[in-house]
C-alpha cells in the first residue's frame, strides 16, 4: 500500500470520528484535543523510533517499565491505575508505548520487555489492552514463530488472565468509551459513519510484513476489547492517548517497504527451465 492511500485511509478514519463528535455534541476543546494528538502522533512516528530499538534493545525495557511505574504511581480511579497527568489532560502511555515495543526486533530483551508490559497492565488493571496485546503477539509468533515469541505470548496470556481476575468499575466516559455502542443506539446513519471511521483506519494498517501486521492486530483487539466494557474506543473515540498511538502505529509504516516479502527468491534450476 502506498503513503498516499494509508494517510487517505487514515484522515478518511479521523474525519468520520470528528463528524459524528460533531453531530452528536462533542465539547469543542475534546474535538481540538482528539487532532492535536493526531497530528503529534504522525509527525511522533516519523522518527527513527524502531532504529532506536534495534540498536539499543534495553530502551524496550525502559519503555515496558513505564507500564508498571503507572500502575504503582498514576493517577487512579476506583482502584484502577492506567493514566498520567500531563496538566488537564490523562494520557494513558499504553495505548502509545505498546506499538513501539510490537514492532521492535525480537530477541531475549524483547521478550523480557514484553513479559514487564503485560505484568503492568496487569497490576493497573487493565484487561483490554492485556487483551490487544495478547492478540498482537499472537499474530506475531504465527508470523515470525521463534522461542522468544512464545514466552511473550505466554506472558501476555498469563497477564490477561490475572487483569480479569480483578474488579474494574469505572463507568464509561462518552465520546471515548462506548463509542460503538452510542452510535448503535443512535441510529443507522451514525453507526454506518462509525464502520466506515473504524473499518478505514484498520485498513489502513494493513500490511503483508511482520512486525507491522502486529500493529493491526493490537488496534483490531481494543475495538473489540471497547465492545465489551468501559474501555477505550479506538480510531473513532475522541481518546487522546487512542488517537496519538494510533497515528504512531501508522506514522511508523509509512515509506517502510511494509507490503513486500523478504523471503528470497525461489531458485529454479537449470534442469527444469524450458
Amino acid at each position: 500500500m502506498t503513503t498516499t492511500k494509508r494517510l487517505g485511509l487514515g484522515a478518511l478514519a479521523a474525519a468520520c470520528a470528528i463528524a459524528l463528535a460533531l453531530l452528536h455534541g462533542a465539547p469543542t476543546m475534546m474535538i481540538m484535543a482528539y487532532g492535536a494528538a493526531s497530528g503529534a502522533g504522525l509527525l511522533l512516528g516519523r522518527l527513527p523510533l524502531r532504529t532506536l530499538a534495534e540498536r539499543a534493545p534495553p530502551v524496550s525495557i525502559l519503555i515496558a517499565s513505564v507500564m508498571v511505574l503507572v500502575a504503582i504511581w498514576g493517577v487512579g480511579a476506583d482502584e484502577v491505575r492506567r493514566w498520567v497527568a500531563l496538566g488537564p489532560l490523562r494520557l494513558q502511555p499504553s495505548l502509545f508505548l505498546i506499538p513501539l515495543l510490537l514492532v521492535a526486533p525480537a530477541g531475549r530483551l524483547w521478550a523480557f520487555a514484553m513479559a514487564i508490559a503485560a505484568l503492568g497492565l496487569a497490576l493497573q488493571p487493565d484487561a483490554a489492552t492485556s487483551a490487544a496485546l495478547l492478540l498482537a503477539l499472537a499474530v506475531r509468533a504465527f508470523a515470525q514463530p521463534s522461542g522468544h515469541a512464545m514466552v511473550a505470548l505466554a506472558a501476555a496470556a498469563a497477564g490477561l488472565v490475572f487483569a480479569l481476575m480483578q474488579a474494574d468499575p469505572l463507568a464509561p466516559v462518552r465520546f471515548i468509551e462506548h463509542v460503538m455502542q452510542d452510535h448503535v443506539a443512535a441510529g443507522a446513519a451514525s453507526l454506518i459513519l462509525a464502520l466506515i471511521g473504524l473499518l478505514a483506519g484498520l485498513a489502513a494498517l494493513w500490511t503483508r510484513r511482520a512486525p507491522f501486521r502486529s500493529l493491526l492486530a493490537f488496534w483490531l483487539g481494543l475495538a473489540l476489547a471497547s465492545l465489551a466494557g468501559a474501555y477505550p474506543t479506538p480510531i473513532i473515540g475522541l481518546s487522546v492517548s487512542a488517537a496519538f498511538g494510533f497515528w504512531i502505529s501508522l506514522s511508523m509504516m509509512l515509506g517502510r517497504r511494509v507490503d513486500h516479502d523478504r523471503r528470497r527468491p525461489k531458485i529454479i534450476p537449470l534442469s527444469a527451465r524450458r
